[in-house]
């Protein structure tokens, strides 16, 4: 593991920093191409940080997720984070017995229809992990005026220490221009799907294939352990 520059540290987030991971989040992800079609306000930056700030407090609330932050040692300004959800065959059953429909209400301009055709097709990566007690990681972002100083690789890195603590593997969906980081990491690819946004936006407009990673990292044979009593 790399050593953290002393001007950094890493924590767990609180409540009140949901309002600027809300916002980091739609910085990192209003630049992607996918997200012209899930937002129809597109570029405008307003409806993601809604979207994303009810996903963070949402997350935040779950008691099987942590959601790990990165801040300026000095002006305490957060610069980025990511979140860590430990699962399992008997939470997966938990959460269709108690809540089978999900959380999720659409922020305005939210286009339902292309939501729809993408997270099915993401199912399929979803169900590679199905059953199996894992670590799920998602929302890593980091402002972009701090991105490329290495905070992205330090907040893997912290996960990857949890989860080896724990023996467990950690699962993800990367999104294209986070592959090379993570494998860098140690995860490795399983699976892949494809949207094609050609089908969806105006012809000849230069969209193509948006191919998301689904990527695996087991825990190291001379760490493997049991589960600690805290997932059960």
């Amino acid at each position: 593991m790399g050593t953290l520059n002393s001007s950094f540290m890493i924590e767990d987030a609180t409540e009140a920093d949901i309002p600027s991971l809300g916002i980091i989040s739609a910085l990192c992800y209003l630049p992607e191409p996918i997200c012209v079609f899930f937002f129809r306000d597109w570029p405008d930056p307003a409806p993601l940080i809604s979207y994303f700030t009810l996903r963070i407090t949402s997350k935040l609330a779950d008691p099987h997720t942590r959601i790990i932050k990165i801040s300026d040692t000095s002006s305490k300004e957060v610069l980025g984070f990511v979140s860590l959800t430990f699962t399992s065959e008997d939470l997966e059953k938990e959460e269709e017995a108690t809540n089978p429909g999900g959380n999720f209400v659409p922020p305005p301009g939210f286009n339902i229809d292309f939501a729809a055709h993408a997270m099915n097709k993401l199912k399929k990566l979803d169900n590679l992990m199905r059953g199996k007690p894992h670590y799920l990681l998602t929302s890593l972002n980091t402002h972009p005026k701090h991105q490329r100083k290495g905070l992205g690789t330090s907040l893997v890195e912290r996960c990857l220490e949890i989860a080896d603590h724990d023996g467990l593997p950690i699962f993800l969906n990367s999104f294209p221009g986070a592959h090379d980081l993570y494998a860098r990491s140690g995860f490795e690819d399983v699976e892949h799907i494809d949207v094609d946004l050609s089908e969806w936006g105006k012809k000849w407009r230069g969209y193509g294939i948006y191919r998301t990673f689904a990527m695996l990292r087991n825990v190291p044979k001379i760490r493997k352990q049991k589960v600690v009593k805290s997932h059960e």
